[in-house]
């Protein structure tokens, strides 16, 4: 009805439903101006979502689980993977030089959401 795929759907509303509390618990933290609080929780709860899939592998009967997955799937996971390995690849750039570009890779994360968002939604 809308014009959406119901993997964008899906996705977008299962990741909305799943990452509540832990948006609730990091804008608590920003609140309390612990930045590193929010960060860590934001980034410590996708990383124990995405380790749930390998720990579900060997249990799995049918093989691979991400082998069940369409195309739509697969391509919301690697967009995942790229917005935590930039997040991590930013926090591992800053602890060496703590006064450079904080907004820009705020910015950075911002914008690869987003054109995943659109990717997704115009797939």
């Amino acid at each position: 009805m809308t014009g959406l795929g119901t993997t964008f759907v899906g996705t977008w509303l299962v990741g909305l439903a799943t990452s509540l509390p832990e948006l609730v618990t990091s804008l608590a933290a920003v609140r309390l101006r612990a930045y590193d609080l929010a960060v860590g929780n934001l980034l410590g709860s996708n990383a124990i979502n995405m380790t749930i899939f390998a720990l579900l592998d060997p249990v799995h009967r049918d093989g691979p689980v991400l082998a069940a997955a369409g195309p739509g799937h697969l391509l919301a996971a690697l967009i995942v993977i790229g917005l935590m390995a930039t997040a991590v690849g930013v926090l591992v750039a800053q602890s060496r030089r703590p006064a450079d570009g904080g907004s820009r890779a705020g910015l950075l994360l911002v914008v690869g959401y987003v054109l995943g968002i659109v990717l997704l939604a115009t797939r």
